[in-house]
């Protein structure tokens, strides 16, 4: 809503109020209009009641300055085929007169007091006397108020002038003013003022056009005479600098009462007022009002000649004669006669009000006709004549009325000029003329405001009228909830839309975690998915896709396909919201998410990529960016060049393909089962075994043709995951003797290059020793089904604690308890992989040193945690059975027992056959072959073709922007560090999204076997988003916009799932119910689906 001043206007108002009822008969009871009861269509009544009233008002004011009947029809003549202007002109000169010189007493006086020797005392007074030189100016000032036909400037017709001279004093002599300065003319266009006047009976046919109209303030009419509001404003405002700074500060006379030159009493006929059934109520006439002989400006009555004459610059009846005064001989008048005292001055002026009085007594009165000064205002052009009466009852005051507040405006402009005349000279530089065209012009510039607080006051009764209507302010947040509700009412249950949350998971298994596209309202409330319009596409019919982790290797993929048309919108550029990608994975779960777009029916281009595990939570913010409309697009291209207009097609069916927003999901469990040939749903349960793979995959980057099962394909199950467990067992073993290698050559460089600062030690009797590591044989195997809860002391730490000298005087129970164990192996070295979480074992052994100077003790051997032998074979424990495991189980005595021999099978048993993996693709009916073989599914990238040429044709607002879904720059992961561990949250920057996007690369380019394995299990959600762009914020699109938002976001929200249910008619979309008002306020729709064949309700 534009800016309104409520206290200002109410306190115009309640003037306004008192003034009215001294006016109108006494049974009138006009109110504000809020407080009538009355219908729509009398708000736009009142607002043409004010703009008439308005303009009337003005021309009254400029009727005093000087615009006469003749001037007036003059000017609306040439309104009919060029512009009128009325322009303000001033031009001054400033030339040195005389130079004066006198003596100037001071009025202090010193008195010297003199006593002879005999005691007579005298005195001297003394006082001081100065010389002044005065020098005198004389100020010729000229101003011209006069209107013009377009650039015509010589034909004019004069509406006052005034030529008059002054003096000024300076004790220098400097020029005080310039020596000759023309101001820049003032300039107003008034043709749509005169435009709205009949030109035969000078009456106002201002009138809204209604069909056109959105609503009584929001409409051509109104905004043409605002802007001629604002126009006046600013020419007054520019007219009384030049008055209040220039001319005014010339005046010598210091009696003058300046604070009198303002508007203050003059009545302001702009009232919005209604009165219950105000056209059958008691009309009184507007009376006669005639400008006093005395004190009409010049202009008024005479002719154009006449009032640009010389003569008629002063205010006749001021003297004998032609009423004209001479410069000079007031001048000497004022010589000859000595000063008068300010008493005798009002008595003179009370003698010359009683003459004027009893001159205006003998006179005959001429009263202004009704055209001239009081003219008739129409509210519509069926009322012309104030005697017609509107067919129905109207709230809206009536034009006689109009005529009776234009009236007391005329006479509060005749008392001002009066109270002026008796304080302002008719000579001089601030005269009777220039205190009234001060006024006057003041007094236009109220008015103007006065319109235009009454009209805005129309829409705030609106506002404050669907406030009430509601309850409360109505926000973004609150469409948005209500938009919710109304598509649950409006769509069919098939084609409902539905939240934009996803469980990641396979057909009866439980989910690994979930993806969501959640909305943050800025009410605080919690964040909640986004509703889409979806089309599910099955992994039969999606065919496969493709993507790059690198310049030379691509992954394929297939699975289920999701295709999500998602309408947002936003008011003033507030949505009211924000939004998220989230993505959630549950305890000993994980998945792969990458982010990215549609390149071509059978690419994915991802722009990020993250492993998702173990209670993550990641949101990533998105970002809307919205390109033109078709109808924009269209118009700005419309002037160009062939060769501009190609490429900003080019670059906007690129920015268009750019909508389509991606997000993949693949499971990591179903396609390492693939990779490494075992039975589906073989890894499920093996929390563990899949955690190390993941490790090894993407810390080590270990092939996978080193891990997988490569045995005889009638083996089961249970024998192609223990085979996996086995290779995994022994790439651990290798690793950690990499790592014990690495180790020790770090204790040797650090033993011969760092001499160890301890006392002299005795030389022992046998030679040095070297610390040497002795690792266990045979090593204990791992068991999957237990583990520690209990985090080990690594290797690393050990050294650490062996180098810083830090030995433990007193072991635990626990610690003895532990070395004391005994661990059997059933084994051979040479067959039995090692435990890599356990410790490590150090033993001295000889160590000579040639160029050591002093003897070194053998080195102390490390104690050693623990050790538990864990079977891969038995991995069926749960994690709570894991933790609570007694202390004893973590040192008893555990042995491995030997693979037991295959149970021979019965002579008439038929070999069983093992759900067993194979790296075949399934085969699926597909859509299609593209020429390479290739399948090829649905071409995603056509859809926002589809979507813009439906933009263009059924979108008649052009509201409907195409847009862009970005990830934000910043992403927010929330982990845990450990089990038990509170979650902690960090921010991923740029250099942190690339180590994630790697990590994730390490692990796709190992489960695809570097591209040459297709991934199966896989999602693919495909988001194309539009925005619904509405110019004006919530409120101010209901009220000063007239549109009711819901029936615009409806349409758009039909055009896109129309085109997402591969161009199903709106007719199979909405409900029956619904139908019937659907196609009442968005009919293009229904005609567009006539054209196109039905489509099966699902």
């Amino acid at each position: 809503m534009e800016e309104f001043s409520e206290w200002q206007f109410q306190e115009l108002v309640d003037l306004a109020l008192a003034k009215v009822r001294t006016i109108l008969h006494t049974t009138r009871s006009p109110a504000v209009a809020a407080d009538v009861p009355h219908k729509y269509d009398d708000k736009y009544g009142l607002a043409e009641f004010l703009t008439n009233t308005s303009l009337a008002a003005f021309i009254n004011a400029f009727e005093v300055l000087g615009l006469t009947e003749e001037k007036l029809r003059q000017l609306l003549e040439w309104s009919k085929k060029r512009s009128v202007t009325i322009r303000f002109k001033a031009d001054e000169k400033c030339t040195f007169d005389r130079e004066e010189k006198r003596k100037v007493e001071s009025s202090r006086e010193y008195v010297t007091e003199y006593e002879s020797s005999s005691g007579h005392k005298a005195s001297i007074t003394d006082k001081k006397i100065t010389k002044i030189t005065e020098y005198f100016w004389k100020v010729d000032f000229e101003w011209e108020l006069f209107a013009f036909r377009g650039n015509k400037v010589d034909d004019k017709v004069v509406i006052n002038s005034r030529k008059a001279q002054s003096e000024m004093k300076t004790t220098t002599k400097d020029n005080p003013r310039w020596e000759a300065r023309s101001y820049d003319p003032l300039d107003i266009n008034v043709t749509w003022l005169l435009q709205q006047i009949n030109p035969e009976t000078l009456q106002f046919k201002f009138a809204i056009d209604r069909t056109k109209a959105k609503t009584p303030r929001r409409n051509a009419e109104i905004e043409s005479a605002l802007t001629l509001d604002a126009s006046f404003v600013a020419w007054v405002e520019n007219v009384e600098h030049y008055l209040k700074y220039s001319q005014f500060p010339i005046k010598q006379e210091n009696s003058l009462n300046m604070s009198s030159i303002t508007p203050e009493k003059l009545f302001i006929p702009v009232v919005p007022f209604f009165e219950t059934n105000a056209s059958e109520l008691k009309q009184i006439e507007a009376p006669s009002v005639s400008i006093p002989r005395q004190l009409s400006l010049p202009g008024i009555g005479d002719s154009a000649a006449k009032a640009s004459s010389a003569t008629s610059l002063k205010i006749p009846g001021k003297d004998s004669g032609d009423g004209s005064k001479s410069p000079r001989k007031d001048k000497e008048k004022d010589k000859e006669e000595p000063p008068k005292s300010p008493r005798g001055k009002d008595k003179d002026k009370k003698k010359d009000k009683k003459k004027d009085k009893e001159q205006e007594a003998d006179a005959p009165k001429t009263p202004v006709s009704s055209e001239a000064l009081v003219l008739a205002v129409t509210s519509a052009p069926s009322l012309v004549k104030p005697a017609e009466k509107s067919a129905t009852a109207t709230a809206v005051l009536s034009i006689g009325d109009v005529n009776v507040f234009l009236a007391e405006q005329k006479r509060s402009i005749i008392e001002k000029l009066a109270e002026l005349d008796l304080q302002f000279p008719a000579t001089g530089a601030v005269s009777i003329i220039e205190a009234t065209v001060s006024v006057l012009v003041q007094h236009v510039a109220v008015i103007a405001v006065a319109h235009r607080e009454c009209v805005n006051y129309i829409e705030k009764m609106l506002y404050d009228q669907l406030v009430s209507a509601i309850g409360k302010i109505v926000t973004p947040v609150d469409f948005t909830n209500y938009m919710r509700f109304h598509n649950r009412k409006l769509f069919r249950s098939a084609y409902e839309m539905m939240p934009f949350s996803y469980a990641v998971r396979r057909p009866d298994h439980t989910p690994e975690g979930t993806l969501s596209i959640e909305s943050q309202l800025h009410d605080g409330s919690i964040a909640e998915p986004i509703y889409t319009t979806v089309r599910h596409i099955p992994a039969q019919a999606a065919g496969l896709m493709k993507f790059p982790i690198s310049a030379a290797t691509n992954i394929t993929f297939r699975g289920d396909r999701y295709l999500h048309g998602w309408i947002n919108h936003q008011f003033a550029d507030n949505s009211g919201a924000s939004f998220n990608l989230v993505a959630r994975a549950r305890q000993f779960s994980s998945f792969i998410m990458l982010v990215g777009r549609i390149a071509s029916a059978t690419v994915f281009e991802p722009k990020g990529a993250i492993i998702i595990q173990n209670k993550d939570e990641l949101k990533i913010p998105l970002m809307m960016e919205t390109i033109p409309t078709p109808k924009e697009f269209r118009d700005a291209i419309e002037s160009m060049s062939p060769e501009q207009q190609r490429f900003c097609k080019a670059y906007r069916a690129m920015q268009l393909e750019s909508t389509l927003f991606g997000v993949l999901i693949i499971q990591i469990k179903p396609q390492m089962e693939k990779l490494l040939n075992l039975a589906d749903d073989s890894l499920t349960k093996e929390i563990r075994l899949t955690q190390d793979l993941q490790e090894l995959f993407m810390k080590y980057q270990i092939p996978s043709d080193l891990l997988k099962f490569d045995g005889a394909a009638h083996v089961g199950s249970s024998g192609r995951i223990d085979a996996v467990k086995d290779s995994v067992r022994t790439m651990m073993q290798m690793l950690e003797e990499k790592k014990e290698a690495e180790l020790i050559q770090a204790v040797d460089e650090y033993v011969y290059n760092e001499p160890i600062p301890s006392p002299p030690i005795t030389r022992p009797t046998k030679p040095i020793s070297r610390p040497t590591v002795i690792l266990p044989t045979p090593e204990p195997s791992i068991d999957y089904e237990v583990d520690s809860v209990r985090k080990k002391p690594s290797t690393l730490s050990k050294l650490v604690s062996f180098f810083s000298g830090s030995k433990t005087s007193a072991k635990s129970p626990r610690r003895r308890e532990a070395e004391s164990s005994t661990i059997s192996y059933s084994k051979s070295k040479s067959s039995a992989p090692m435990d890599y979480n356990e410790g490590i074992s150090y033993q001295s052994e000889t160590l000579s040193r040639p160029s050591a100077k002093m003897d070194l003790a053998p080195a102390p051997m490390m104690d050693l945690a623990p050790a538990m032998e864990m079977d891969y074979a038995s991995s069926a424990a749960s994690f709570d059975d894991m933790i609570a495991l007694p202390e004893a189980s973590m040192s008893m005595d555990i042995s491995v027992p030997e693979p037991a021999a295959p149970a021979a099978a019965p002579a008439d048993a038929k070999p069983a056959e093992p759900k067993a993996a194979s790296n075949e693709p399934k085969s699926y009916d597909l859509k299609g072959v593209n020429a390479g073989g290739v399948e090829v599914g649905e071409d995603f990238t056509k859809v926002p073709g589809k979507l813009d040429a439906k933009f263009d044709k059924l979108d008649e607002d052009s509201a409907l922007r195409p847009t862009i879904i970005n990830p934000g720059t910043t992403w927010k992961l929330q982990y845990q560090k450990a089990l038990l561990a509170e979650p902690e949250s960090k921010s991923l920057a740029d250099e942190e999204q690339k180590e994630q996007k790697n990590r994730a690369y390490d692990l796709l380019d190992a489960l695809s076997r570097s591209g040459s394995l297709s991934i199966d299990c896989a999602e693919l959600h495909v988001v194309i988003a539009a925005t619904h762009c509405f110019t004006k914020s919530l409120v101010q699109t209901i009220v000063a916009e007239n549109m009711n938002p819901i029936e615009k976001v409806e349409r758009s929200t039909l055009i896109v799932a129309s085109t997402i249910h591969n161009d199903a008619p709106a007719a199979t979309l909405v409900k029956p119910e619904q139908l019937e008002r659907v196609s009442t306020y968005s009919p293009k729709l229904f005609v567009e689906a006539a054209s196109v064949p039905a489509v099966a309700s699902k």
